[in-house]
């Protein structure tokens, strides 16, 4: 009955850390893809949000859940710690972004709005790009949700924040969240047609 209770107190920790991550990378990426879609790529709103909406989906169903804990176990195999310089640590979250999206982005597009090999060629080496170059913030918003929520703490947080109460940590992040489903819907109202 213990080794039962151990499992379920370890699958409950994990829904834990995969919802907040989940979310945390989603609120701090879809806002910055639904302009690079539409107006870089010029897909039309209505695929670019069948696309953000299939990452929300896919990163729930696992995919979030397998980037941040392959980003975990990168960052212990490369002995980075909250103590790891910040250019590290950022240099690291971005280098990891970038091959991560390497691989999954071609799938990705193949299954939403490439067209031929050539578009999705592109695509996928723009959102690689991308988030190479965003990598560092993803990181960052990874270990600032977790510290939001109470899951561990993050000596990356700013000091105005890391010391509010569990309460006002847990309506920022909510704050957060919501700021980028409203942001994304001011982005594709305002998109030209």
């Amino acid at each position: 009955m213990n080794k039962l209770k151990g499992v379920k107190d370890k699958l409950i920790e994990w829904g834990k850390y995969h919802l907040t991550d989940t979310t945390s990378m989603l609120s701090a990426t879809s806002p910055i893809y639904a302009p690079l879609e539409t107006l870089v790529f010029g897909m039309p709103c209505d695929e670019s949000i069948a696309t953000r909406a299939l990452v929300a989906g896919l990163s729930y169903a696992g995919l979030g859940l397998a980037f941040s804990k392959g980003r975990d176990l990168s960052r212990y195999l490369f002995k980075i710690t909250e103590e790891t310089k910040e250019k590290i640590q950022h240099l690291h979250d971005a280098v990891y972004g970038g091959a991560f999206t390497a691989i999954t982005s071609p799938i990705l597009y193949y299954f939403t709005s490439a067209k031929d090999f050539k578009s999705l060629f592109y695509k996928s080496l723009a959102v690689t790009a991308t988030a190479a170059l965003t990598g560092g913030y993803v990181g960052l918003s990874i270990d600032a949700g977790r510290d939001l929520l109470g899951l561990e703490e993050s000596e990356r947080m700013p000091k105005i924040i890391k010391y509010r109460s569990p309460v006002t940590k847990k309506a920022i992040f909510a704050g957060l969240a919501v700021s980028s489903v409203g942001l994304m819907s001011l982005i594709y109202k305002n998109i030209p047609k």
